[in-house]
Protein backbone atom coordinates (compact mmCIF):
# COMPACT_ATOMS: atom_id res chain seq x y z
CA UNK A 1 0.00 0.00 0.00
CA UNK A 2 3.07 2.37 0.69
CA UNK A 3 4.43 2.04 -2.83
CA UNK A 4 0.71 3.08 -4.44
CA UNK A 5 0.88 5.96 -2.59
CA UNK A 6 4.16 6.56 -3.35
CA UNK A 7 3.68 6.02 -7.44
CA UNK A 8 0.65 8.54 -7.67
CA UNK A 9 1.20 12.15 -8.98
CA UNK A 10 0.09 15.26 -8.01
CA UNK A 11 -0.28 18.97 -8.12
CA UNK A 12 3.10 20.25 -7.01
CA UNK A 13 4.47 23.40 -6.10
CA UNK A 14 5.42 24.86 -9.55
CA UNK A 15 2.10 23.88 -11.32
CA UNK A 16 0.08 26.14 -8.46
CA UNK A 17 2.76 28.81 -8.49
CA UNK A 18 2.28 28.90 -12.29
CA UNK A 19 -1.42 28.64 -12.47
CA UNK A 20 -1.59 31.80 -10.35
CA UNK A 21 0.36 33.98 -12.22
CA UNK A 22 -1.75 33.52 -14.77
CA UNK A 23 -4.66 33.81 -13.47
CA UNK A 24 -3.14 37.21 -12.21
CA UNK A 25 -1.97 38.39 -15.46
CA UNK A 26 -5.78 37.56 -16.95
CA UNK A 27 -7.72 39.71 -14.15
CA UNK A 28 -5.02 42.54 -14.33
CA UNK A 29 -5.85 42.43 -18.14
CA UNK A 30 -9.88 42.09 -17.34
CA UNK A 31 -9.50 45.15 -14.59
CA UNK A 32 -7.50 47.58 -17.34
CA UNK A 33 -10.53 46.92 -20.07
CA UNK A 34 -12.94 47.98 -17.36
CA UNK A 35 -10.97 51.05 -16.02
CA UNK A 36 -9.98 51.83 -19.47
CA UNK A 37 -14.12 51.81 -20.82
CA UNK A 38 -15.14 53.57 -18.05
CA UNK A 39 -12.77 56.58 -18.75
CA UNK A 40 -13.88 56.40 -22.49
CA UNK A 41 -17.59 56.81 -21.27
CA UNK A 42 -16.65 59.73 -19.52
CA UNK A 43 -14.47 61.35 -22.28
CA UNK A 44 -17.49 60.42 -24.52
CA UNK A 45 -20.31 62.15 -21.85
CA UNK A 46 -18.11 65.44 -21.71
CA UNK A 47 -18.09 65.37 -25.30
CA UNK A 48 -21.74 65.25 -25.60
CA UNK A 49 -22.39 68.13 -22.89
CA UNK A 50 -19.59 70.63 -24.82
CA UNK A 51 -21.60 70.17 -28.35
CA UNK A 52 -25.04 70.70 -26.32
CA UNK A 53 -23.53 73.84 -24.98
CA UNK A 54 -21.99 75.01 -28.43
CA UNK A 55 -25.55 74.22 -29.82
CA UNK A 56 -26.79 76.14 -27.29
CA UNK A 57 -24.48 79.00 -27.84
CA UNK A 58 -25.73 79.18 -31.15
CA UNK A 59 -29.00 78.94 -31.01
CA UNK A 60 -29.04 82.38 -28.28
CA UNK A 61 -26.66 84.56 -31.00
CA UNK A 62 -29.11 83.49 -34.03
CA UNK A 63 -32.11 84.52 -32.47
CA UNK A 64 -30.73 87.67 -32.56
CA UNK A 65 -31.08 90.59 -35.69
CA UNK A 66 -28.49 89.44 -37.89
CA UNK A 67 -27.54 92.90 -38.65
CA UNK A 68 -26.36 93.89 -35.30
CA UNK A 69 -24.41 90.80 -34.45
CA UNK A 70 -20.79 91.93 -33.25
CA UNK A 71 -17.46 90.95 -35.10
CA UNK A 72 -14.75 89.93 -33.20
CA UNK A 73 -14.23 86.79 -30.49
CA UNK A 74 -15.69 86.95 -27.25
CA UNK A 75 -14.01 86.50 -24.55
CA UNK A 76 -11.63 88.04 -23.79
CA UNK A 77 -13.76 90.96 -24.75
CA UNK A 78 -16.62 91.89 -23.45
CA UNK A 79 -20.04 92.85 -25.56
CA UNK A 80 -23.20 93.93 -23.90
CA UNK A 81 -24.20 93.17 -27.39
CA UNK A 82 -24.67 88.82 -26.81
CA UNK A 83 -27.68 88.20 -24.28
CA UNK A 84 -26.24 86.68 -20.81
CA UNK A 85 -24.75 83.01 -20.88
CA UNK A 86 -23.55 83.36 -24.24
CA UNK A 87 -20.33 83.06 -23.86
CA UNK A 88 -18.00 82.53 -20.56
CA UNK A 89 -17.38 79.76 -17.90
CA UNK A 90 -19.44 76.67 -18.34
CA UNK A 91 -19.73 73.03 -16.74
CA UNK A 92 -18.65 70.41 -18.64
CA UNK A 93 -18.92 67.60 -16.49
CA UNK A 94 -17.59 67.76 -13.02
CA UNK A 95 -14.90 70.33 -15.20
CA UNK A 96 -15.41 73.97 -15.43
CA UNK A 97 -14.44 75.36 -18.88
CA UNK A 98 -14.83 78.11 -21.07
CA UNK A 99 -17.34 78.87 -24.11
CA UNK A 100 -16.20 81.30 -26.24
CA UNK A 101 -17.64 82.57 -29.61
CA UNK A 102 -16.01 84.17 -32.72
CA UNK A 103 -18.11 86.45 -35.21
CA UNK A 104 -16.69 87.24 -38.69
CA UNK A 105 -18.61 89.15 -41.53
CA UNK A 106 -18.10 87.87 -45.19
CA UNK A 107 -18.91 89.37 -48.33
CA UNK A 108 -19.12 86.92 -51.33
CA UNK A 109 -18.59 88.75 -54.65
CA UNK A 110 -20.21 86.33 -57.37
CA UNK A 111 -19.98 86.46 -60.98
CA UNK A 112 -23.30 87.21 -61.68
CA UNK A 113 -22.81 90.63 -60.50
CA UNK A 114 -24.28 90.15 -57.25
CA UNK A 115 -22.66 89.81 -53.86
CA UNK A 116 -23.97 88.45 -50.67
CA UNK A 117 -23.17 89.30 -47.10
CA UNK A 118 -22.89 86.29 -44.36
CA UNK A 119 -22.17 86.19 -40.62
CA UNK A 120 -19.66 83.23 -39.91
CA UNK A 121 -20.53 82.46 -36.06
CA UNK A 122 -18.70 79.85 -34.50
CA UNK A 123 -18.74 77.98 -30.89
CA UNK A 124 -16.43 76.79 -29.44
CA UNK A 125 -16.07 74.94 -25.44
CA UNK A 126 -12.96 73.80 -24.16
CA UNK A 127 -12.32 72.10 -20.94
CA UNK A 128 -9.61 70.91 -18.98
CA UNK A 129 -9.74 66.29 -18.87
CA UNK A 130 -6.90 63.84 -17.64
CA UNK A 131 -4.27 66.08 -18.19
CA UNK A 132 -5.22 67.20 -21.68
CA UNK A 133 -7.33 69.77 -23.17
CA UNK A 134 -10.40 69.26 -24.87
CA UNK A 135 -12.54 71.07 -27.18
CA UNK A 136 -15.33 71.09 -29.12
CA UNK A 137 -16.60 73.46 -31.76
CA UNK A 138 -19.90 74.24 -34.04
CA UNK A 139 -20.32 76.85 -36.42
CA UNK A 140 -23.18 78.41 -38.40
CA UNK A 141 -23.57 80.79 -41.72
CA UNK A 142 -26.16 83.46 -41.87
CA UNK A 143 -27.17 85.27 -44.59
CA UNK A 144 -27.66 88.66 -44.34
CA UNK A 145 -28.46 90.23 -47.75
CA UNK A 146 -28.08 89.70 -52.00
CA UNK A 147 -27.82 92.98 -53.50
CA UNK A 148 -26.44 93.72 -57.24
CA UNK A 149 -23.16 95.36 -57.69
Amino acid sequence: MNESIMNKKGVGLIEVLLAGIIFVVIMIAVMMVFITGSKEIVSAGNSNIAVKLCQEGLEMIKKMNPMTIPEGSFPPGDSSDFPPGTYGTVTVGIENGTRTVSVRKIIDTESTGTSTSYVEIVVNVTWQEAQRVRNRFLGTYLCLKNKPM
